[in-house]
């Protein structure tokens, strides 16, 4: 089964980030999404040329509200905030 959901849309942002869509969505369930990205990381065991790693996902959500007038812009920036802070609060954690 995959960690993202057929009606969510998972793109590259940048070069370590990626971005989740999910439409409709309740902040609950997108930090649920969130969490199931993290811990689907975090408990996969990651190989390169025959040596093991771990790796870790640091997530920040961000929720628009139909009325709240933040557009595309001001979502991301939501996101991106909530992401430093997952980092600033010690890495491989959600935060919304």
């Amino acid at each position: 089964s995959s960690v993202v959901r057929a009606d969510e849309v998972l793109a590259r942002y940048g070069g370590e980030e990626f971005a989740v869509v999910l439409a409709e969505v309740a902040a609950a369930d997108a930090l649920a999404a969130g969490e199931r990205v993290r811990r689907a990381v975090a408990g996969h065991p990651f190989a390169f040329e025959g040596e093991a790693y771990s790796a870790t996902v640091s997530v920040g959500v961000g929720v628009a509200l139909p009325d709240d007038g933040c557009g595309t812009d001001g979502l991301i920036e939501r996101a991106d905030r909530n992401l430093y802070a997952a980092k600033q609060g010690g890495r491989n954690r959600v935060v919304g």
